[in-house]
């Protein structure tokens, strides 16, 4: 027979990013605190999922993709970024499926 079956994953994007905490400033700006041009932090996250899952991984992606003043867009992009360099440097048949959903 055949089977299939669904996981969903929730958490933090997996780059490099910091955000303070503080009472004062409800919304306090997001930084992206290190350099990493080969993505490890993002390739180490989903070389996991696929020796735990297999493929295919498909990321619905939630941030908000535009806003007045920036501040989750800034690690949307770079979390795209690094999906689309990993995309550039697997298999076809494991390629990432990539979705944003700003609603």
């Amino acid at each position: 027979g055949t089977f299939s079956s669904f996981l969903q994953v929730r958490g933090s994007i997996p780059t490099y990013w910091t955000q303070e905490s503080s009472v004062t400033m409800p919304k306090p700006p997001i930084v992206l605190n290190r350099v990493d041009p080969t993505y490890h932090a993002t390739q180490a996250h989903f070389d996991d999922l696929l020796r735990r899952y297999g493929s295919p991984i498909v990321i619905v992606d939630l941030v908000k993709q535009s806003e007045k003043r920036e501040r989750e867009v800034i690690v949307g992009n770079e979390f795209r970024h690094a999906v689309d360099y990993l995309n550039n440097h697997i298999d076809d048949k494991h390629k990432i499926r990539y979705c944003a959903l700003d609603y």
